[in-house]
C-alpha cells in the first residue's frame, strides 16, 4: 500500500464506502475468485434454507410441547423456553393517511438516499 492510498476494500461496509450508492451500466466478467465466491455463496444460501426449515421444524414441536401453557421447563424446574402473549403492535398506517389526506402527505413526503442493491442471480 502507497502512502495516502486506502487498502483494498474486503467487506460489505468497506465496498459501499469504496464503491458508494451509484451504479453505472455494464458488466464486469467474473474471474475464477468470483466464481468460487458465487458457488460459495449459493451453497451457504441452501444450507441456509435447509437449517431454517429444521429450525421451524423444531419450534413447531416445542410449541407443541406448550400447549396453550406459555412456558415450557425441565423436570427441575428450569424455564427451557416461553411462548407467551404480546401486546398488539401500533404502527402507523401511511396508505390510510395518503388516501385520507393526500396533500398533507406529500408535504411530509422525503426521499430517501438511493442505493445498490445486491442480488446473487439464479444458477441455470
Amino acid at each position: 500500500m502507497e502512502r495516502g492510498e486506502p487498502p483494498e476494500p474486503e467487506t460489505v461496509a468497506d465496498m459501499l464506502a469504496r464503491f458508494g450508492n451509484a451504479s453505472r451500466s455494464g458488466q464486469a466478467v467474473a474471474d475464477a475468485d468470483a466464481l468460487r465466491a458465487v458457488h460459495e455463496l449459493r451453497a451457504l444460501r441452501a444450507q441456509r434454507e435447509q437449517l431454517d426449515a429444521a429450525e421451524a421444524a423444531l419450534k413447531a414441536r416445542l410449541m407443541g410441547a406448550l400447549g396453550e401453557a406459555d412456558t415450557l421447563v425441565d423436570a427441575s424446574g428450569h424455564a427451557l423456553a416461553t411462548w407467551r402473549a404480546v401486546k398488539p403492535a401500533r404502527r402507523f398506517d401511511a396508505a390510510a393517511f395518503e388516501a385520507a389526506h393526500p396533500a398533507l402527505y406529500r408535504e411530509f413526503l422525503r426521499t430517501g438516499e438511493s442505493g445498490r442493491q445486491f442480488r446473487l442471480k439464479d444458477d441455470k
